[in-house]
């Protein structure tokens, strides 16, 4: 939470939280009002979404995966409609998961979309082709991403450069596991897109500033 604070979020997306169902702990923080979770029944996985106090924000519509691997907010941001989705991908058959999130997550979208979370595969393979995963299935991803017009944000802005967001100790290498997609036609609203330090644990926070939203 002295992270957060720091850095001053606004919109955090996090992922394997551990709550489990009804055992949701009290974040001691009075800077972050609006809290969401997808959790599940054996404290595994989890993912979370937590809205600044500063953010004048107001929920329409909300999707919670049972499975604590999925969730989805429709909110309103002054006069802007946006759709955040915030995933957990397992560590095996991601691709038929992100298949499946990514039909429900259209459903969801109105107005501007945001996809981020821990894709579990290189976010390059999406783009570079660089992955284990056999190519008809990175296709399929790759057309599901383009029908719903979303491009990964930290590779469009950093299209030759190399960095990582995880690293494995048990195979002593470091990957682009982290991601985070945006609608294409609001990649001018980005300001910078970074990659952090490991600083809490073996993942690297994945950091998207925006322009300043004009009040309605």
């Amino acid at each position: 939470m002295n992270l957060l604070i720091q850095q001053r979020a606004d919109i955090v997306l996090w992922q394997e939280t551990h709550f489990r169902h009804n055992h949701i702990p009290a974040l001691p923080t009075n800077k972050y009002s609006q809290w969401y979770h997808a959790t599940h029944s054996s404290a595994s996985r989890g993912v979370s979404v937590a809205i600044s106090t500063s953010i004048p924000f107001q929920l329409t519509k909300s999707y919670t995966d049972p499975e604590g691997r999925l969730l989805i907010l429709q909110v309103m941001i002054f006069n802007l409609k946006l759709t955040v989705a915030n995933l957990y991908a397992p560590n095996t058959h991601q691709i038929l998961w992100l298949l499946r999130s990514l039909k429900t997550i259209k459903e969801y979208t109105e107005g501007m979309l945001i996809v981020g979370g821990d894709l579990n595969i290189s976010s390059d393979a999406t783009t570079q082709g660089t992955s284990k995963i056999p190519r008809k299935q990175l296709i399929r991803l790759m057309m599901s991403l383009a029908e719903l017009r979303l491009i990964d944000v930290w590779r469009t802005l950093h299209p030759t450069d190399n960095d990582f967001t995880f690293f494995s100790h048990v195979h002593n290498s470091y990957s682009l596991i982290a991601f985070l997609f945006l609608s294409d036609s609001y990649i001018s609203t980005v300001k910078k897109a970074d990659i952090g330090n490991l600083v809490i644990s073996d993942h690297s926070n994945y950091d998207v500033t925006f322009y300043p939203m004009p009040p309605a």
